[in-house]
């Protein structure tokens, strides 16, 4: 069976390849501020983000923005079913801010 992608196997988790770590932005780290967001977005067939919204953060509009051209910048192994590759629909990563040991990915 001839994939789309050349050496490409049946995966069905989109597996990470390239992850850009969300800077921290310098005012909330001068004010003190922690917190989190949680991201939404499509992954392509070519395992391109897409469609890079927040579906949530605290304190509000505090990490968006950093969070939002990070992940726009992130690249997934495609998702082949089938032999073919396939879209993934709201695809979600929490993002946490922590003074102390900086920003994390889950």
């Amino acid at each position: 069976m001839f994939s789309n992608f050349a050496g490409a196997t049946e995966s069905y988790t989109p597996k990470l390849l390239v992850k850009i770590v969300p800077t921290y932005p310098s005012q909330a780290q001068t004010e003190g501020i922690e917190g989190e967001a949680i991201v939404s977005f499509d992954i392509s067939r070519t395992g391109e983000t897409q469609n890079v919204k927040i579906y949530s953060s605290s304190p509000k509009l505090v990490f968006d923005a950093s969070v939002i051209n990070a992940v726009k910048k992130w690249k997934f192994m495609p998702i082949v079913k089938n032999g073919k590759s396939q879209n993934l629909k709201n695809y979600t990563y929490r993002i946490t801010y922590n003074l102390k040991y900086g920003v994390s990915i889950d």
